[in-house]
């Protein structure tokens, strides 16, 4: 009878054997402390709902991590990191848990006691004390040396185009001049000159009138007339046929006004003035070949059309280039 006695009692402890088992790495703790609990398994197979079930027994502590499931040396491990906030002992009860070959296995007892923080009430409270004022060192800078010049350079930058951006319109910069014959006629016509002649200014009269007549013809026939001298000139002028019955009385008395001093009469100046407005009249501007002209507007077009697609590319970068900027500063230097 004593035999059969011990044989049940040994099948007894090989069925219930402790094959699951809960290790606290420390039972005491403060409110709002954590602690490590290692949940072992010898015989539960991974994909057991014994490790589902694990966190309605844990329903009394707080959750601090994600634990993981993981193998060592034969045997699964789950460790989770737990708290809790109230005082009083809390026990994690053994289990009776079945495995994949339908046996019963049991876990051991755990207990866990949070003790409460004694509060000295007679000490003194104190306020809170004041943010710390932390003086700002130049040397500092150093640091971000780096960044202060791409912001800089993308500044720079941003400025850059925005001056290509604000540039005149291409219509304005080829908008045809005005005719030369317009410009020194309107030269002429002013008050200066015939300011020059009510105070006996023949000197300055001749040599006004004189270098508008010059720069005219160098303008509109393309010789040399500024720097010639009147001899020089009238050759030029006959070789370009170019003959005035005034011509050599107009050069003689222009230089014996500015070399001799001479003092012609009013009216002969006023002939003078008034032959070379005909002159100027009659002569006009330099005419245009028919293909030069459609080759100055095929140019002015081409251009003006870069410059329409310029000014779009542009404005996306003045778009852009802030955008990219705040993201810079928040990244590198804000954050």
């Amino acid at each position: 009878m004593k035999t059969l006695s011990f044989c049940i009692l040994l099948l007894s402890f090989s069925v219930f054997s402790q094959n699951i088992v809960f290790d606290l790495d420390t039972n005491y703790l403060r409110i709002g402390e954590r602690f490590n609990l290692t949940v072992k398994s010898l015989d539960v197979d991974s994909n057991n709902v014994f490790w589902n079930d694990l966190d309605s027994l844990l329903m009394d502590f707080e959750l601090l991590n994600q634990p993981v499931l993981f193998n060592y040396q034969d045997s699964l491990f789950k460790k989770f990191v737990l708290t809790r906030f109230d005082t009083g002992q809390f026990v994690l009860p053994g289990n009776q848990f079945i495995n994949n070959y339908n046996d019963v296995m049991i876990s051991n007892n755990v207990v866990v006691n949070f003790l409460s923080v004694d509060v000295d009430t007679t000490r003194q409270f104190f306020d809170i004390k004041p943010a710390k004022e932390i003086p700002f060192l130049f040397r500092e800078l150093v640091y971000y040396v780096p960044q202060i010049l791409v912001v800089v350079f993308m500044l720079l930058l941003w400025f850059y185009f925005l001056f290509k951006y604000r540039q005149k319109d291409l219509g304005e910069e080829f908008k045809e001049k005005e005719p030369i014959d317009v410009f020194f006629l309107n030269k002429i016509k002013g008050r200066k000159l015939k300011d020059y002649l009510d105070n006996d200014n023949y000197t300055k009269f001749y040599t006004d009138l004189s270098l508008i007549f010059r720069s005219y013809l160098e303008a509109r026939f393309g010789f040399n007339a500024l720097d010639s001298d009147s001899q020089t000139l009238k050759s030029r002028l006959k070789k370009n046929n170019l003959s005035e019955n005034w011509f050599n009385t107009f050069f003689r008395y222009s230089d014996l006004v500015k070399f001799a001093q001479a003092s012609p009469t009013t009216q002969e100046s006023l002939q003078f003035l008034e032959s070379i407005v005909l002159f100027i009249k009659s002569h006009g501007v330099k005419p245009l070949e028919d293909e030069e002209i459609r080759e100055m507007k095929l140019a002015h077009f081409k251009k003006q059309i870069e410059y329409e697609r310029y000014q779009k590319i542009y404005a996306v970068i003045l778009f852009v280039l802030p955008l990219l900027l705040l993201c810079y500063m928040y990244i590198y230097i804000i954050r």
